[in-house]
């Protein structure tokens, strides 16, 4: 069974100089990308919370360190995500 860290959606951005948050954006940056395919979509934790998969937070941070381009880093947001529907049951 996989092990997954979640991250509470208020606590996932951050702008610069702010000691919490885990990746390094505005909240209006964080949901463009979000919208836009750049990063993977937070999974709903109950009937009125949502919170980010951190693993996957973490490879997308990964990839843009590694010099991956935005066609790169979609491809790798939509593998993120159809994994979920493959392990759907097993988080």
């Amino acid at each position: 069974m996989p092990s997954h860290t979640l991250i509470r959606v208020h606590r996932t951005f951050n702008k610069t100089g702010q000691q919490n948050g885990h990746y390094p954006c505005s909240n209006a940056s964080g949901w463009r990308y979000v919208k836009g395919g750049l990063l993977p979509p937070p999974i709903s934790t109950g009937p009125n919370s949502r919170a980010f998969i951190r693993e996957e937070l973490d490879a997308v941070l990964s990839a843009r360190v590694g010099g991956a381009d935005d066609a790169a880093i979609k491809r790798l947001v939509a593998d993120l995500v159809a994994r979920r529907a493959d392990n759907k049951g097993g988080i």
